[in-house]
């Protein structure tokens, strides 16, 4: 399928909310579970370590659920409505965020912002095995969060590289069939 096909819009943000956004939060909770049961058996000396695991992984949720929520109370809507106008002969939606490339950029911005806070909680986890007790309760850490890292990268490639650039096409391609039609009902000049 091909972003100017009926349905490439609908069909992609179903399969990134579906494949990824569910998985997403899926591997989060089981992130956090494992984290809670190392908090929770952590000893005096152990402490420190494990509160700064916490802290890392608790910024990291943080910033990743509201990027996911940015999608899909935001952009996503709009995206959808920009091709059900497409396909429809409707005008385009309206928007509060102006053109679409304002949002895009901020959730680039939540991208990087979220892959620096992975990047926090991935040194938190080795500081942990390397001064936090346990290298084998800590590693129990590693599996979800290298699922959870590959699915990212797959769910950032897939919207910078694939939606968002057929999104912004198809905002331009009803801007451009607005023209198109205010010109045609525009009195002759001539």
């Amino acid at each position: 399928m091909t972003p100017h096909e009926e349905g490439f819009l609908v069909g992609l943000i179903t399969k990134i909310r579906v494949s990824h956004h569910v998985a997403t939060r899926n591997l989060l909770e089981d992130l956090r579970r494992a984290v809670d049961r190392l908090v929770a058996r952590a000893n005096p000396t152990e402490r420190a370590t494990v509160l700064v695991l916490r802290g890392a992984f608790t910024t990291f949720q943080d910033d990743l659920l509201a990027h996911l929520l940015h999608e899909e109370r935001v952009v996503f809507p709009y995206v959808l409505g920009l091709e059900q106008a497409l396909e429809s002969e409707r005008p385009a939606p309206t928007s509060s965020f102006g053109p679409l490339d304002h949002p895009l950029a901020a959730l680039k911005d939540e991208q990087a912002s979220t892959r620096g806070a992975l990047d926090r909680l991935e040194a938190a986890i080795a500081l942990g095995r390397t001064h936090g007790g346990d290298p084998l309760v800590w590693d129990g850490l590693g599996e979800p969060l290298a699922t959870l890292k590959r699915d990212l990268e797959v769910h950032v490639c897939l919207e910078q590289e694939v939606l968002f650039p057929a999104a912004l096409d198809a905002e331009q391609r009803l801007a451009a069939r607005h023209v198109r039609e205010a010109e045609r009902r525009a009195p002759s000049r001539t």
